[in-house]
């Protein structure tokens, strides 16, 4: 038997019903939202076209998750815009049309539904949370099981100090029973080693399973953070490190808008690079290298070529010279292969520049974790497998703290800080540190 499956319940444990807590709980406030948005209609009025657009605003705020609304979380404002967005534009379309004016009652229909869902939404948590408790999974100590016990909405998970040590094995114990029971809370009693607590934050986040910890950690932003009292005392309610619709949007938009205006002022500078990058050697003046990127998904990286023609054949033997080829960052020092023009090139980082056409293309981003090559991701051990969960970009945390003076751990825990962290003001830092960084050629190689 594996550790892992020995850590597995070897108890029968009592199933919960069928509809978990989260689908649950998704359903009142489907029903609450739906009494809500009846009354509005029925004070505005009964004609069609109103029932109509109301009907078709809830159903667009419904499919966004608006009344999802999750533990940790004060309002869910964006899929509620995006529901008044989408609808104010097909009755525009209807009225373009029919030769006709967007009638301005509809519209203002449309604002007081999505104002009135806004507002009422602390009120709707505060009844969720009363009418529909999380079901729990306790991770304490093996010594703290006798003082915690199974109960309706809660089941206790034990684990040897030895145990707790190794945070393979807990993640994939703790993701059993919530899988098994539909828990929607993972609760850490004091005891639980930081890097568990991490590994299974990040383990937790695909299925928006929250934690709520008993002991201290410096390494999530206040925004993900809630003060919670439980029966167990005060604790930190960590809710996924999952950002909502407008950061993602908005993030997406900055990487386009960013990528495409960049491309048109430095045009010439591209021309320029790939005209004397060909006349030095007569070789091609773009380099293709093949990456991982987000979750794991391999693309085409593009840079200026700044070492000779066979380099990749080279770097095999260079970085055995060297004792380089057993750490996830293939570096080779005072690099042979790169030529003098391309030393400059790295210098001044011109060679990253060809990369704002993969930002264009979706596979990265401007601000991210630098993407790295199949061979060097094989390596990778413990939480810097947490990098991929975020787009790679151009710059990153690391890049602006340092770069190549820092080792591989150093960069691996900044990156795996921004893939748990990261924010449009986070990224907006990062850009800024960056122009200071390229300027001063600070850490380039």
């Amino acid at each position: 038997m594996s550790t892992i499956q020995s850590a597995l319940p070897s108890h029968p444990v009592l199933p919960w019903p069928i509809l978990t807590s989260p689908l649950r709980r998704r359903g009142l406030a489907a029903l609450i939202a739906a009494g809500l948005t009846a009354g509005i209609l029925a004070v505005v009025g009964t004609e069609p076209l109103v029932l109509g657009a109301g009907a078709a605003w809830f159903v667009l705020a419904l499919a966004t998750h608006a009344f999802d609304i999750r533990r940790g979380e004060r309002h869910r404002s964006a899929p509620l815009l995006v529901a008044t967005a989408f609808t104010l534009a097909a009755l525009a379309a209807h009225s373009a049309l029919w030769g006709q004016a967007v009638r301005g009652d509809v519209a203002v229909l449309l604002l007081a539904l999505t104002l009135a869902h806004w507002a009422s939404t602390p009120l709707v948590r505060l009844v969720l949370d009363r009418t529909v408790p999380p079901r729990a999974i306790i991770v304490c100590p093996a010594a703290e099981i006798v003082r915690h016990r199974h109960g309706r909405s809660q089941r206790v998970r034990g684990f040897s100090a030895e145990t707790l040590q190794d945070p393979g094995v807990v993640v994939a114990a703790v993701l059993h029973d919530v899988a098994r029971g539909g828990a929607d809370r993972v609760e850490l009693l004091p005891g639980i080693p930081d890097r568990t607590v991490q590994q299974l934050a990040w383990a937790l986040r695909r299925d928006g399973v929250e934690l709520l910890l008993h002991q201290p950690t410096g390494r999530v932003r206040s925004s993900r953070t809630e003060l919670l009292m439980t029966a167990h005392g005060p604790g930190l309610l960590l809710t996924p490190p999952r950002p909502g619709l407008l950061t993602r949007v908005g993030k997406r938009a900055l990487d386009v808008l960013g990528a495409a205006a960049l491309l048109v002022l430095l045009g010439p500078v591209l021309l320029g690079t790939a005209l004397a990058v060909r006349r030095e050697d007569g070789g091609p003046a773009l380099y293709r290298q093949e990456r991982i990127g987000l979750d794991g998904k391999p693309f085409q990286i593009y840079k200026f070529r700044t070492m000779v023609q066979d380099a990749d054949a080279q770097l095999e033997a260079l970085l055995r010279e060297q004792n380089a080829d057993g750490r996830p960052l293939f570096k080779v020092s005072a690099d042979p292969r790169v030529t003098r023009l391309g030393a400059f090139l790295r210098r001044s980082s011109i060679d990253e520049l060809p990369q704002l056409l993969n930002v264009l293309e979706g596979t990265m981003s401007l601000v991210g974790p630098r993407p790295q090559r199949p061979a060097e991701v094989a390596l990778y051990d413990g939480d810097a497998e947490h990098r991929l969960g975020v787009r790679p970009g151009m710059t990153g945390l690391w890049q602006v703290s340092g770069r190549s003076r820092l080792s591989w751990e150093q960069a691996r825990e900044l990156d795996v800080y921004y893939a748990h962290n990261w924010s449009p003001l986070l990224d907006l830092t990062i850009l800024l540190r960056t122009f200071k960084a390229v300027l001063t050629s600070d850490g380039a190689v």
